[in-house]
């Protein structure tokens, strides 16, 4: 768990996480120079718990730097990312230790909820439109690749192996970003469908965060440029502790000219026609959520 001034909502996440149905894990805790209660409050709870490691940074690193020094405290073989102010349903890390098994990450499902932790009438998958996901892993990446990253950073669970390959994270991009690209090349990951967490929103307009599913087709129709995905792509090929397989290298370097062809217009066009006859497979769902 990273940390930065989330006083107000950190017992409710802690609270959840202690009443886990699986009860054997540390807790890695940095807190980022925070000027409110939050590490009074960590080192309470460490007082009481031995299962508390709490650290107390020098200087404010940012969040992406927190979650990497926090990870990298981490000595168990499976990490699971939380946020500072969520809310864990109970089987939190049962139902990802369960669908992890054979791959290098899992992650899932979560309901928003409000500042006060009512539900907001929606899921992260409905919002990210996920009504389908691909079992191939190389298929999961083009939708980061070409879109953005569906899958949730506050609901991941990532093998020491996959941690071991990650760090140090790149400047660009985010962390949860740079995991779920790195684990479609070092081993897959699994989807849970399932709600994993309450995923606290401080929207009060759940119209609002509905509108955000149209960004798929308004996406698709505007020019843009894939500048940070092409970053993740270059440093995925270059990562020395990866052991990439023939298959994966020449996908990459697809992904990588698509990325490059997105800067002029001509390319662009291209690129829309590519999108068009994968669009499923890039953007999770089928045409019809805009007809």
């Amino acid at each position: 768990m990273a940390t930065y001034n989330g006083a107000k909502y950190i017992k409710e996440q802690i609270d959840s996480i202690l009443n886990q149905t699986i009860q054997d894990f540390e807790l890695v805790v940095c807190d980022d120079c925070s000027t409110d209660n939050t590490f009074k409050i960590l080192q309470e709870y460490a007082q009481i718990d031995s299962r508390f490691h709490v650290y107390l940074n020098k200087n404010n690193l940012g969040f992406k730097k927190n979650f990497e020094k926090a990870v990298s405290l981490c000595k168990g073989e499976f990490i699971a990312l939380s946020d500072q102010d969520d809310i864990w349903m109970d089987n939190h890390l049962e139902l990802l230790l369960k669908a992890i098994k054979g791959k290098k990450m899992a992650c899932g499902n979560s309901i928003f909820i409000d500042q006060h932790g009512k539900p907001l009438g929606m899921t992260l998958k409905y919002q990210e439109a996920l009504d389908y996901i691909p079992k191939d892993d190389l298929k999961k990446s083009m939708a980061i690749f070409l879109f953005r990253n569906p899958y949730q950073g506050a609901s991941m669970m990532i093998t020491k192996e996959l941690k071991d390959i990650a760090l140090p994270f790149p400047e660009e991009p985010y962390h949860d970003v740079w995991l779920a690209s790195l684990a479609c090349f070092a081993g897959g990951f699994n989807y849970v469908d399932k709600p994993l967490l309450k995923y606290r929103r401080l929207e009060s307009s759940v119209s609002g965060i509905r509108d955000q599913r149209k960004s798929k087709i308004e996406w698709f129709t505007h020019w843009h440029i894939l500048n940070d995905r092409k970053h993740i792509i270059s440093y995925i090929l270059q990562n020395k502790k990866l052991h990439l397989n023939p298959k994966q290298c020449s996908f990459l370097k697809k992904m990588l000219r698509i990325c490059e062809r997105d800067h002029n217009r001509i390319g662009f066009r291209i690129n829309q026609i590519y999108k068009l006859i994968h669009y499923k497979t890039i953007y999770n769902c089928d045409w019809k959520h805009w007809i």
